[in-house]
């Protein structure tokens, strides 16, 4: 693989010397200036390449002319801390004189350096601070000390004249080193300005690496790939919106070309011998590499303490206008626009964003307009991803707090993630739980609600398959029956089973329904209904059990009408995912006595009918129209007409089981027949509804978990 000659996000170093290109007038101008003059300011934008010029053209240009030697570059930010004499001073001699010993002034330290040349005249030396604005942002508080620094500085520039000076800093602090300016040379008035990269210069940024690499562009190559770099918004409509800016963002030109040569030097079936168009568009993917780019931020700025979550939404709302342009954020004493200015500051070393100052104040906006897209789908995307309950709920509906499940799993969210709350969301997760406190005694009153849903999960599942049917004499109530039927003192599941029936045994519903035709699995859910009605099952689920517009409505079904509810697939899902508890004695018990013939009636039916799509699809098209043929001369219903013939009285899976306890010791001989074709309608109803694949999935799980040898032996 080619070793990449392009450094990426950092500075140049003195190494990379060789692959810096596009400064060439700037380094020769700078290096006259620094030759000629006492002090000289250099000064630019964020972001406009000052430390590599300084670092990877400056230095070798001066050793090259061998006119002025130079001290290494020297910063005033470092290990010492505000409890040291001078702390600037202090930082500053430990960049120059790294492992030496130096001194506690610029004095003591310069006396034992300086040297002169053959002839006994004094040798020239430079001094470079870059990043100098760092003075005046680093424990701005130090106001004493950093005084002392210009006077020490300016003292040992008096004393020693080959001792000349280079400061580099942020064009945003000019003003303030106008209040210090006095104690030095000719009161730096001999400054340069670097401009950001023009096109030319970023042409000869991009071609110069490549070309000493051995792998040239070919013609307009690197042109596209400089105005695709420079492209800005309009905010107007001609042109798609976008034109063609004067300047490239330095760090933005690096990024995306060493991964071009990342891609080039990877490809080993690649013959051609320079960098054409096609390279362009296949490696030099400028969104992705500046995507890349803006993660990389965010994962440095997160250090700060910041959450990634308050970042992107920082960056979206913040500093991209609904327009898609760039937005300005104003930044105060420790926060900018919400965001802590930590997190600023790591972003801005970054250069992702850069500083505007305006009326004389400090404003942050991206670095360049190219960045607005990529940033804005790169949040698109995480924000689809990304989970959180809290917001979502908040999000759908700020009145329908969060309950039961939901509720839960927003706790352990928000105990597991603090930060990611915002405080709109902490009052709302604090409302919810305490609605959810006042339903205390209520829920008491139900203990498990594992017990409970296996009495909503048999009435959910089974009220809707009889609707047709007509038990020729009353049931006993279902809840006598289980309290004959279990044991006592079995385990704490089977407990809560018998106190839950015990309590459905005093609902009102039994005389009324005895003495009308609606009995049954009807009667069942009508008591049950008293306990755990649907409303109660949709607070659980914080879903509709039903779609709107069907007859099941208020929290309670319609038996009476001859439409048929749709079913919320959503509610269906959870369902099968809370309703179904774990196979234990009691459970099984459960089952044995009141579901298990009724259940393999169902799989049987769903067999058969899935067997024959187009009479399903005929009978779905029926439900779907409603309008049912009529019955023969002796009433007999059309749907008992076509499945009634069934065999299902002597089919070997259910004559060996007892009839369940809620169809009462009169039913008759053929209610298993009734029961099949109340099943056959019913998974027409659901395929009509869009949820029979969801109820068949539920209906297998509780087999396999209750009745699994039969489930295998009809799967065959």
């Amino acid at each position: 693989m080619l070793e990449n000659p392009y450094v990426g996000p950092a500075s140049f170093t003195k190494d990379d010397s060789k692959h810096f290109f596009g400064r060439a007038a700037e380094t020769r101008e700078l290096a006259s200036l620094v030759i000629a003059r006492r002090a000289v300011l250099l000064y630019a934008q964020s972001g406009a390449g000052k430390t590599s010029l300084l670092q990877a053209s400056l230095i070798p240009e001066l050793e090259r002319r061998k006119r002025v030697e130079t001290f290494p570059i020297a910063r005033v930010t470092g290990s010492a801390d505000a409890s040291s004499a001078n702390l600037y001073v202090e930082n500053a001699l430990a960049n120059l004189f790294p492992g030496r010993p130096h001194g506690r002034t610029f004095m003591e330290a310069f006396a034992a350096v300086l040297s002169a040349d053959a002839t006994g005249r004094p040798q020239p030396h430079l001094l470079i601070f870059d990043q100098f604005e760092e003075i005046y942002t680093f424990h701005p508080e130090l106001i004493e000390q950093r005084t002392a620094f210009f006077d020490q500085l300016g003292e040992c520039l008096a004393t020693y004249p080959q001792l000349s000076l280079l400061l580099s800093m942020r064009e945003d602090y000019l003003a303030d080193i106008e209040a210090n300016a006095a104690l030095l040379p000719d009161r730096m008035r001999t400054r340069m300005r670097l401009e950001r990269l023009g096109v030319e210069s970023a042409l000869e940024a991009i071609r110069g690496p490549a070309g000493i690499a051995g792998m040239p562009f070919a013609a307009g190559a690197a042109e596209n790939l400089v105005d695709n770099l420079r492209r800005i918004r309009t905010g107007t409509p001609g042109s798609k919106g976008f034109a063609l800016g004067q300047y490239v963002e330095p760090v933005q030109l690096q990024i995306v070309c060493r991964q071009l040569w990342a891609g080039i030097s990877a490809d080993s079936s690649r013959t051609k011998t320079t960098i054409d168009a096609d390279d362009i568009d296949k490696y030099a993917r400028v969104d992705d590499a500046l995507t890349q780019f803006y993660r990389d931020s965010l994962t440095a700025a997160k250090k700060s303490g910041v959450t990634e979550r308050v970042l992107r939404r920082w960056f979206g709302e913040r500093l991209i206008t609904a327009a898609g342009t760039r937005g300005l954020a104003f930044r105060g004493d420790k926060e900018t626009e919400g965001l802590p200015n930590e997190a600023v500051d790591i972003l801005d070393h970054c250069h992702i964003i850069r500083t505007d100052l305006r009326g004389g104040n400090p404003w942050f906006e991206l670095a360049h307009d190219r960045l607005v897209e990529p940033v804005r789908e790169d949040n698109l995307a995480w924000n689809a991803s990304y989970r959180n309950p809290v917001a979502a709920a908040l999000e759908r509906s700020k009145d329908k707090l969060l309950i039961g499940p939901s509720l839960a799993e927003a706790l352990q969210f928000a105990k597991d993630n603090p930060q990611e709350l915002n405080e709109e969301e902490r009052l709302f997760l604090q409302k919810s739980e305490q609605e959810e406190r006042k339903g205390v005694l209520w829920r008491k009153r139900n203990r498990r609600i594992g017990a409970v849903s296996v009495i909503v999960l048999l009435s959910l599942t089974f009220f809707a398959l009889v609707q047709m049917y007509r038990a020729e004499q009353a049931e006993k109530s279902a809840v006598a029956s289980l309290k004959a039927e279990q044991k006592a003192e079995q385990a704490r599941l089977r407990d809560d089973v018998v106190d839950t029936w015990k309590a459905l045994d005093e609902t009102p519903c039994s005389v009324a329904f005895a003495n009308s035709s609606v009995v049954g699995v009807r009667l069942l859910f009508c008591e049950i209904s008293h306990y755990m009605d649907l409303s109660r099952v949709q607070q659980l689920s914080g879903l509709e059990v039903f779609l709107p517009g069907g007859p099941h409505v208020l929290g309670r079904p319609n038996w009476r009408s001859d439409t048929f509810g749709h079913y919320n697939p959503q509610f269906v899902s959870w369902a099968a995912d809370n309703l179904l508890p774990a196979k234990t004695e009691a459970t099984q018990t459960v089952y044995n006595t009141y579901m298990q013939r009724d259940a393999r009636i169902f799989l049987i039916a769903y067999m058969t009918i899935n067997s024959n799509p187009k009479e399903l699809a005929k009978m779905a098209d029926i439900y779907r129209s409603g309008s049912f043929p009529p019955p023969d001369k002796k009433g007999v219903s059309w749907l008992e007409n076509r499945f009634f013939g069934y065999p299902i009285d002597n089919d070997p899976d259910l004559k060996s089981l007892p009839p369940p306890e809620w169809r009462g010791k009169g039913a008759s001989s053929q209610t298993d027949a009734y029961v099949y074709c109340t099943a056959m309608g019913f998974w027409a109803r659901r395929e009509s509804d869009g949820t029979r694949t969801l109820f068949y999935q539920f209906l297998t799980k509780m087999l396999r978990t209750y009745d699994s040898d039969f489930l295998e032996r009809r799967s065959q």
